[in-house]
């Protein structure tokens, strides 16, 4: 295995600190950074609580003004626009920004949760250590990037990096740039991390034995006894699998013809339960059911039932390996990188520990909301949720956030983003023409062809077809901003009945997408010739 496939391995298998420290270092990303800053004595990194900003919501003893949690919502926005393929760059609208706003919540949570895993575990960082992370940081990656917005060579010293800020601001000095760059907070933040990380990967014992079968292929039989909408209650449901582990514990010969005659696994049932995975294959599979696989030896099912939630695979599940085998994923010369492979395991054993104790950790701590939209789209995103499995508690969520969004006043709201959300509550609720008198709301305040289009569906939903396809030729007026819309507009002229209009749609949108991919592919061009030698 060269280098190279190590690495393929490495994004496949190990993912050193991983998504606890994606979501931990967004704050750096939001926070830091010289920027426009250079310019001002006073400027820098909104700080928690700072300055006279009225706190929106407070995550655990950390208060958040609307500023601070306004960057990293407008961050989180930008991440996910760069990585639409119909539409790269395309920034979401005001009106969907308070998601962004909760996902920001959720950074600060898993910010505050790391806070309290490390400091059980004896880890703090001094004064001290943030200096000496700062420096370290600074010129390990940091002075070259300042030094080039500075117009300065990518090698320049401190003391050259000193002598231009002076000259752009004699009040600014280099500690300052430092801080504004590399914010204690965020610095704190990745001590902590790579102190805790540190800790675990010491706790960690590694044989080969362990490291080929992570590489390796398994076989796994298991029946699935699902709970929830369109299946059993948990209650029953939980009855039945154990009923059917105690047969298979009896006699584990029996446990394909069960899974053929029990099991609401679609996948496997037909093959008795059993599924062929490998390492990629289980990487995707659920924490619970990793966590059972990695306890059994082949020829054992695991003693318990393992509960999932919150999937497609909800339910209690009987799992058994069979057997463990070397196949198309695994490394053809593992002994000449045996000892590469062996730190990507640790690597990745590590960032489990590290997440799982973060995740563990979240649920304890609390989020008091005070802004009342805010308030209301956590009501919306817990009513969604509940009403796929409990429709009156989703209701009750959803009533709740009308009375968020009724306490939002005109003169506060000069988008009309509070009828908006009004209208897709009511819309959830099915009550359609209280959706529409909303969405007629918000379109004196701002027209959009998003709010048109939602329009025309609660006019259709409420069989005002005449009026839904007003809303309709409104919109083919204006701009269509992007493909996809304009196939749901040709949709809906199509459920319509106006199949012309329907088709003209249709190949607009195919059009727009033409002209996006040509302008895609099209070569960079000079803006002018290059003057030619004498």
């Amino acid at each position: 295995m060269s280098l190279m496939a190590i690495n393929r391995t490495a994004k496949k298998y190990g993912w050193i600190v991983g998504s606890v420290m994606a979501a931990l270092m967004i704050g750096g990303v939001v926070l830091s950074g010289l920027g426009s800053n250079i310019g001002s004595s006073g400027a820098g990194s909104a700080r928690p609580g700072a300055g006279n900003e009225p706190v929106v919501v407070t995550v655990g003893d950390r208060k958040i003004t609307k500023p601070e949690l306004d960057q990293f919502a407008d961050r989180l926005a930008q991440q996910q626009s760069s990585q639409n393929p119909m539409m790269p760059g395309k920034r979401p609208g005001p009106e969907e920004m308070d998601r962004y706003r909760l996902g920001a919540v959720e950074i600060f949570k898993r910010q505050q949760a790391l806070e309290a895993v490390a400091k059980a575990q004896g880890i703090a960082a001094s004064d001290a250590d943030l200096r000496a992370e700062r420096e370290k940081q600074w010129t390990s990656s940091r002075r070259a990037g300042v030094a080039q917005q500075l117009e300065l060579p990518a090698d320049a010293t401190d003391a050259q990096i000193r002598s231009a800020i002076i000259k752009i601001n004699p009040q600014l000095n280099l500690d300052r740039v430092k801080e504004m760059d590399l914010p204690d907070e965020n610095l704190r933040l990745a001590f902590l991390a790579n102190k805790l990380t540190e800790k675990y990967k010491s706790q960690i014992a590694v044989d080969e034995a362990a490291v080929r079968r992570s590489l390796s292929d398994m076989t796994v039989r298991r029946i699935l006894i699902k709970f929830g909408t369109g299946a059993l209650p948990e209650a029953q449901a939980k009855t039945k699998a154990e009923k059917l582990l105690t047969e298979v514990k009896a006699n584990p010969q029996k446990m394909g013809d069960l899974a053929k005659a029990n099991s609401n696994d679609d996948g496997s049932k037909a093959k008795g339960g059993v599924y062929e995975w490998t390492p990629t294959d289980r990487a995707n599979i659920g924490t619970e059911l990793k966590a059972a696989l990695d306890t059994l030896k082949p020829g054992e099912t695991y003693g318990e039932l393992v509960r999932v939630s919150n999937s497609s695979d909800s339910g209690f599940h009987i799992i058994r390996l069979e057997a463990v085998k070397a196949g198309k994923e695994f490394p053809k010369d593992f002994d000449k990188n045996k000892e590469q492979l062996q730190k990507l395991y640790v690597d990745e054993r590590t960032s489990k520990r590290v997440q799982e104790a973060v995740d563990a950790q979240t649920p304890s701590i609390k989020v008091a909301i005070e802004d009342p939209a805010l308030q209301a789209e956590q009501y919306l995103s817990e009513g969604a949720k509940l009403g796929q499995s409990n429709k009156a508690e989703g209701d009750a969520k959803l009533n709740l956030a009308l009375a968020e969004l009724a306490k939002i006043q005109k003169q506060d709201d000069p988008l009309g983003i509070a009828p908006l959300k009004r209208a897709q509550v009511y819309s959830v609720l099915n009550k359609p023409k209280d959706a529409i008198a909303a969405y007629e709301d918000a379109l004196t305040y701002r027209s959009t062809p998003e709010a048109r289009f939602a329009l025309a569906q609660a006019y259709l939903a409420d069989k005002q077809n005449e009026k839904a396809k007003e809303q309709l030729d409104k919109m083919e007026e204006g701009v269509i901003p992007d493909p996809m819309m304009q196939i749901q507009v040709g949709s809906m002229y199509g459920q319509l009945g106006d199949k012309a209009k329907s088709d003209a749609a249709q190949k607009k949108a195919m059009e727009m997408i033409k002209q996006m991919q040509a302008t895609a592919a099209a070569p960079t061009v000079p803006l002018a010739p290059t003057p030619a030698k004498k």
